[in-house]
């Protein structure tokens, strides 16, 4: 265990504990409000969310599975927010080859949109429990239909990026 290490394993407990919350703050750092991206990163984070939500509906329902705690987790893994690693992997290729036209920063914005997004739809599904799970098909329609809305109110601004 870390804690065997003394000095060393405190600093490193603490490095660790405070990994999330500085993440959040770079994030909130960089992360631009005004625009239209914003709205357009929700739009694909609510449709993404909605796809997915439809896909973990139907799997759970064609495999039969029955057991309450498999759907959940099934259900949470599949609410997963947007890995800063593929992030990392876009700011890779854009300073490697310039001329395909990656955008890192739009990257960066899904990236910090997303985590509040999954902490809404994680937290819902763990208060509402198999309320929620079974009505997945019913979360991933309002998700798409919210995709929709969102894009369809910022339309001119997002055809606009």
């Amino acid at each position: 265990p870390v804690s065997s290490l003394g000095f060393a394993g405190s600093a490193v407990r603490a490095l660790a504990a405070a990994q999330t919350p500085v993440l959040f703050l770079l994030i909130g750092m960089k992360f631009q409000v005004a625009g239209a991206r914003p709205a357009f990163c929700a739009s694909l984070l609510l449709a993404r969310h909605g796809i997915i939500a439809l896909a973990v509906a139907a799997f759970l329902r064609v495999f039969n599975i029955v057991d309450p705690g498999t759907r959940l987790m099934a259900t949470l893994s599949s609410q997963a927010a947007a890995s800063i690693v593929g992030f990392g992997q876009i700011d890779r290729m854009t300073k490697k080859k310039p001329e395909l036209g990656y955008d890192p920063a739009l990257a960066f914005e899904i990236v910090g949109v997303s985590y509040p997004l999954t902490i809404v739809l994680n937290t819902a599904a763990c208060i509402l429990g198999a309320t929620y799970v079974n009505s997945l098909h019913i979360v991933g329609l309002g998700l798409l239909s919210g995709s929709a809305l969102m894009y369809f109110a910022n339309k001119k601004k997002i055809d606009a990026m």
